[in-house]
């Protein structure tokens, strides 16, 4: 299959992108923007989590051993007592977050348990980890709460065995349309915003979010920032797009050998309709990934419809 040329992807420049995210939770110069989000998140919470400074330290989680890659997490800080945080923000659904986030909660555990700490020490020591991951996806549909947060608990009894690893996750889809007059619903409606025009609705609400919503604006108004933006957000979609249809085609390929599609072409425009289904190609990019000619156009639209 052909790779999608960059001229045919459409983006769309939001705060959920990963330059414009970074942009303004990812800077030190901006850290009061994320210790007013952090708390908004916390507040929430039943455990109590309280910090006076905020750091933001270098996102990469060292492997624990040589054979491992380092992981790269979004935004990482340490607080005055020592807690690290991992600010993930999650756009298409790959049906992992939840092991994710055990991932990478789990090693920042294990970077503290290092051979410079007195063995007596080395685990009396470990200061708590938190995740707050940002979904754009419903993860939980059996219920309309945007908020969970997770700790190891005793199955039976419900009783904390330990918060050491904390782990917040927060659903966009899921935000209620009018302001339920919390911190986070303000915050997360911002995250939410596909344009400047509706970030800009809510400004005067909390002044922390006035200024994430002009480093917002500025990145869209300045051209060599929204060029740069817009050539990160291109390359993580390909990658994205390509990582989603190499899934699928797998799928296809071992239904065509077990005779349940039948020929090349019918399994190109099957893998055309689910990749559009997915919601991550439009119609166009479908085509071009599956090295489909524009007339089976008219076909994949009769096919979506159907399955409907």
């Amino acid at each position: 299959m052909d790779r999608i040329d960059k001229k045919d992807i459409k983006i769309s420049l939001t705060p959920r992108g990963d330059t414009i995210f970074k942009a303004i939770f990812g800077d030190q110069r901006n850290i009061n923007i994320l210790a007013a989000f952090l708390r908004a998140v916390f507040a929430e919470s039943c455990i109590k989590i309280e910090f006076s400074e905020l750091e933001i330290i270098s996102t990469n989680l060292i492997a624990d051993n040589k054979s491992e890659r380092n992981s790269a997490v979004d935004v990482l800080a340490i607080t005055d007592s020592g807690e690290k945080i991992d600010i993930e923000i999650q756009i298409n659904d790959y049906k992992d977050i939840e092991k994710r986030t055990v991932f990478y909660a789990s090693r920042m555990i294990t970077n503290q348990v290092t051979k410079n700490v007195k063995l007596r020490e080395r685990y009396s020591n470990i200061k708590a980890v938190i995740v707050v991951a940002i979904l754009d996806f419903k993860l939980i549909n059996d219920d309309d709460k945007y908020f969970h947060g997770n700790v190891l608990k005793d199955m039976f009894c419900d009783r904390i065995y330990t918060d050491v690893q904390q782990i917040y996750t927060l659903e966009l889809p899921k935000i209620p349309k009018n302001d339920d007059n919390k911190e986070l619903w303000t915050w997360l409606k911002f995250l939410k915003a596909n344009t400047v025009k509706e970030a800009k609705k809510l400004k005067n609400k909390i002044p922390e979010v006035d200024e994430a919503v002009s480093i917002y604006e500025n990145f869209i108004s300045d051209e060599e920032l929204k060029s740069i933006a817009e050539t990160q957000e291109i390359k993580y979609k390909m990658d994205c797009n390509e990582l989603i249809a190499q899934g699928i085609a797998q799928g296809i390929a071992q239904g065509m050998a077990q005779g349940e599609v039948k020929g090349e072409t019918n399994a190109k425009i099957e893998l055309a309709v689910k990749l559009i289904k997915t919601g991550k190609m439009s119609l166009a990019e479908a085509i071009i990934f599956c090295s489909l000619d524009n007339n089976y156009e008219d076909e994949i639209k009769k096919l979506l419809n159907e399955n409907k």
